[in-house]
């Protein structure tokens, strides 16, 4: 990582902290530059305004799990049928979800939700929300390529397959005191039946047995 490169990072790690801790109002950029060092001027030149560092943060506090995330999606130019697909959407789909419901993110999202009002926020991060979401777009259109699943605008279908995973979310049973999430599995083998009899090229076998019901 180069000089500029570390100092950026240390700018996105002390704003983070401090907009969880005081929100973004009450957060000012001198406090930010007390904390990492260096000037406004610094600042301003890697952030240009208090908002586009705020968004930034928050991307960069979860950015990197993503990356594993989506590793679960296969390697690149793998040719993939059914089975393989459905096998990495349930992979995809349990890391997620214990990725969504993890203590960082769900704080995080409580500090979007609070300050996404402020001029500027909502877009920013709506921006960055878009830019995630284009990678799963791409494995599915790799999954039309390869002719298992319908044609179709692989954004809309990437959002139904989000909507479908986060339908249950609210239900997911959080041990506080091992952060396991109980029953995810199931959640997302219901979510992945419910896709895959919408968009599977093919007549495809029902994944759900006498199992999965809801409990």
């Amino acid at each position: 990582m180069s000089r500029g490169d570390a100092k950026r990072q240390a700018i996105l790690d002390a704003a983070y902290c401090l907009f969880r801790a005081q929100g973004f109002e009450k957060t000012s950029m001198s406090e930010i530059v007390a904390r990492v060092g260096g000037s406004k001027a610094t600042l301003y030149a890697y952030f240009g305004s208090k908002e586009v560092l705020f968004a930034e943060s928050l991307a960069a506090a979860t950015e990197r799990c993503f990356v594993d995330l989506f590793a679960s999606l296969g390697e690149e130019g793998l040719k993939l049928d059914a089975q393989g697909v459905v096998s990495a959407l349930q992979q995809f789909g349990e890391s997620y979800l214990n990725f969504m419901c993890s203590g960082e993110v769900v704080a995080s999202r409580r500090l979007i939700f609070a300050e996404a009002s402020y001029q500027g926020i909502g877009q920013l991060l709506f921006d960055k929300i878009c830019a995630f979401r284009e990678h799963i777009a791409y494995f599915l259109g790799r999954c039309m390529d390869d002719g298992v699943l319908r044609r179709g605008d692989v954004v809309q279908v990437a959002n139904h397959l989000r909507g479908l995973l986060d339908a249950e979310m609210p239900f997911i049973d959080v041990d506080e005191n091992s952060s396991n999430l109980i029953g995810v599995s199931l959640v997302v083998r219901r979510a992945i039946d419910v896709f895959m009899r919408a968009y599977a090229e093919d007549c495809f076998p029902l994944l759900t047995d006498s199992r999965v019901q809801r409990e």
